[in-house]
Protein backbone atom coordinates (compact mmCIF):
# COMPACT_ATOMS: atom_id res chain seq x y z
CA UNK A 1 0.00 0.00 0.00
CA UNK A 2 3.15 2.40 1.17
CA UNK A 3 4.47 1.50 -2.31
CA UNK A 4 1.52 2.18 -4.78
CA UNK A 5 0.75 5.57 -2.18
CA UNK A 6 4.61 6.44 -3.55
CA UNK A 7 3.91 5.89 -6.96
CA UNK A 8 0.99 7.74 -6.70
CA UNK A 9 2.80 10.97 -5.39
CA UNK A 10 5.99 10.27 -8.23
CA UNK A 11 3.18 10.01 -10.96
CA UNK A 12 1.61 13.09 -9.34
CA UNK A 13 4.69 14.99 -9.15
CA UNK A 14 5.46 14.07 -12.51
CA UNK A 15 2.17 15.15 -14.26
CA UNK A 16 2.71 18.69 -12.52
CA UNK A 17 5.87 19.27 -13.88
CA UNK A 18 4.59 18.60 -17.34
CA UNK A 19 1.67 21.19 -16.51
CA UNK A 20 3.91 23.77 -15.28
CA UNK A 21 6.24 23.28 -18.35
CA UNK A 22 3.39 23.96 -20.49
CA UNK A 23 1.86 26.76 -18.74
CA UNK A 24 5.73 28.35 -19.36
CA UNK A 25 5.22 28.01 -22.81
CA UNK A 26 1.82 29.31 -23.26
CA UNK A 27 3.62 32.34 -21.41
CA UNK A 28 6.41 32.79 -23.55
CA UNK A 29 3.93 32.07 -26.70
CA UNK A 30 1.95 35.42 -25.34
CA UNK A 31 5.05 37.54 -24.45
CA UNK A 32 6.24 36.44 -28.00
CA UNK A 33 2.71 37.47 -30.21
CA UNK A 34 2.59 40.71 -28.08
CA UNK A 35 6.21 41.42 -28.90
CA UNK A 36 5.30 41.24 -32.61
CA UNK A 37 2.66 42.86 -32.83
CA UNK A 38 4.23 46.12 -31.09
CA UNK A 39 6.88 44.97 -32.80
CA UNK A 40 5.08 45.42 -36.11
CA UNK A 41 2.65 48.37 -34.76
CA UNK A 42 -0.49 45.90 -34.51
CA UNK A 43 -2.64 45.10 -32.01
CA UNK A 44 -2.67 41.33 -30.54
CA UNK A 45 -5.06 39.37 -32.21
CA UNK A 46 -8.12 38.79 -29.35
CA UNK A 47 -8.34 35.30 -30.81
CA UNK A 48 -4.89 34.12 -30.32
CA UNK A 49 -4.70 35.74 -26.76
CA UNK A 50 -8.29 34.18 -25.85
CA UNK A 51 -7.02 30.37 -26.59
CA UNK A 52 -4.23 31.30 -25.06
CA UNK A 53 -5.78 32.54 -21.64
CA UNK A 54 -8.46 29.25 -21.81
CA UNK A 55 -5.38 27.23 -21.78
CA UNK A 56 -3.75 28.77 -18.84
CA UNK A 57 -7.22 28.26 -17.36
CA UNK A 58 -7.19 24.89 -17.94
CA UNK A 59 -3.80 23.93 -16.50
CA UNK A 60 -3.69 25.98 -13.44
CA UNK A 61 -6.90 24.38 -12.70
CA UNK A 62 -5.17 21.01 -13.40
CA UNK A 63 -1.92 21.90 -11.32
CA UNK A 64 -4.88 22.39 -8.14
CA UNK A 65 -6.04 19.45 -8.96
CA UNK A 66 -2.87 17.54 -8.81
CA UNK A 67 -1.61 19.67 -5.72
CA UNK A 68 -5.55 18.26 -3.46
CA UNK A 69 -4.42 14.64 -4.76
CA UNK A 70 -1.01 14.98 -3.74
CA UNK A 71 -1.90 16.55 -0.62
CA UNK A 72 -4.58 13.41 -0.36
CA UNK A 73 -1.74 10.84 -0.89
CA UNK A 74 0.65 12.41 1.67
CA UNK A 75 -2.16 12.90 4.49
CA UNK A 76 -3.40 8.94 3.84
CA UNK A 77 0.32 7.89 4.21
CA UNK A 78 0.96 9.77 7.41
CA UNK A 79 -2.37 8.03 8.80
CA UNK A 80 -1.32 4.42 7.49
CA UNK A 81 2.00 5.29 9.21
CA UNK A 82 0.18 6.41 12.15
CA UNK A 83 -1.98 3.00 12.56
CA UNK A 84 1.62 1.06 11.72
CA UNK A 85 2.87 2.29 15.08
Amino acid sequence: MLTQLRLIRTTLAHSQRTKMRQARMVIRRVQLLTSQCAANGQASTPHALWRLERRIQSLFRNILRLQAEQEAAREFEVEIWRNVR
